[in-house]
């Protein structure tokens, strides 16, 4: 299993944009660099807000922040290409004879849409993103969506492996009975995740290699 957002998709410096947009639009103006939001990004994206601004928003403010930022986001996505080393990534599990699919915490119609446009919607056993009601401030929301692909692809969520950019990822793979290796090129800054427990790795073509038992992953930098 791919996460799309983050791993697949190189969007990071579109998600800080649009955070910026979004936090200006409840009154909280703040400068986002794709590096500090690799250093406070998380689930749920209240815990990344309060590390930013210093406090908690209150429930009409994030709605109209997650509203401002999906708004923001999608006007940008156009722009936004597959992280260098995906196509050769998504190539290797081909080449191994090994289903993949994506599971994003994004709409689904979306990441289809996108994953289309980019080329490589054909790769994928299946696409699973979030429906339009799902509530994504409740926890446990990608957990749901990994065993809804196991059940649709008819494999065993002990016999899976999600690759992600965030721990979140990771803790939602456990959650659901699977398993996860995490990547540090995406939204969350590598060193976030020393001591998870998690195998790491340094590139999606490193991480194929080391699901499919090639390499062994990486220690992630602890500075």
């Amino acid at each position: 299993m791919w996460d799309w957002n983050g791993t697949l998709l190189a969007d990071t410096a579109l998600t800080a944009r649009a955070e910026e947009v979004a936090l200006a639009a409840v009154g909280l103006p703040v400068s986002i660099s794709v590096e500090r939001w690799r250093e406070v990004s998380d689930r749920p994206i209240s815990l990344a807000i309060q590390r930013l601004v210093g406090r908690d928003l209150s429930p009409d403010e994030l709605a109209t922040e997650g509203r401002t930022w999906l708004r923001a986001y999608l006007a940008g996505l156009d722009d936004v290409g597959l992280a260098p080393d995906a196509r050769e990534a998504l190539q290797l599990v081909r080449d191994a004879g090994v289903s993949q699919s994506i599971v994003s915490m994004h709409p689904q119609d979306e990441v289809r849409s996108h994953a289309a446009a980019l080329g490589v919607a054909a790769c994928f056993d299946s696409i699973v993103g979030c429906a339009c009601d799902y509530d994504l401030s409740q926890p446990f929301v990608k957990a749901t969506l990994i065993r809804g692909l196991s059940q649709q692809v008819g494999v065993p969520t002990a016999d899976m492996v999600m690759i992600g950019d965030m721990l979140d990822d990771a803790e939602a793979a456990c959650r659901a009975g699977a398993r996860a290796v995490l990547v540090g090129t995406g939204d969350t800054a590598p060193h976030r995740f020393v001591g998870s427990g998690f195998p790491v790795c340094n590139s999606l073509v490193d991480a194929v290699r080391c699901v499919l038992g090639r390499v062994p992953a990486d220690p992630p930098a602890a500075g």
